[in-house]
């Protein structure tokens, strides 16, 4: 299992890190997080953005040092670089998809277009008025 140690980094370096190694674990792989202070703030991030992705066990509880272990519960692919190089992802996706048991969580990172989403709420909005 990988081990993670978050102490030497600075605070805004930390999460965003945690979330790119989360992301490469494949189902049912772990990751060991190892803090400075009780990573409950990052644990609490993850059940309100992420829910039903990753379980959580605390491991050493201070006054030192505090540790995690967080595995993976979903079926994770990362659309983005397929699509960065002009490929289609579709078969990657129905590939994983097909390996995600009933009942499980599929999870699909895709680019976004943040300058269509708002032509279209801004169309949207004045077609209501």
């Amino acid at each position: 299992m990988p081990v993670l140690d978050l102490r030497e980094l600075p605070p805004p370096q930390r999460h965003p890190l945690v979330y790119e190694h989360l992301n490469s674990l494949t189902s049912g792989e772990e990751l060991e997080l190892v803090n400075d202070h009780k990573p409950s703030p990052l644990r609490y991030e993850m059940e309100a953005t992420r829910p039903g992705e990753f379980t959580w066990e605390d491991g050493d509880d201070g006054p030192e040092v505090w540790s995690a272990r967080i595995r993976c519960t979903a079926r994770i692919v990362d659309a983005r670089p397929t699509i960065a190089e002009g490929k289609e992802p579709f078969d990657e996706i129905m590939a994983a998809a097909a390996e995600v048991e009933p009942g499980g969580v599929l999870v699909i990172f895709a680019p976004s277009s943040p300058s269509r989403s708002r032509e279209s709420s801004a169309t949207r909005a004045s077609s209501t008025r």
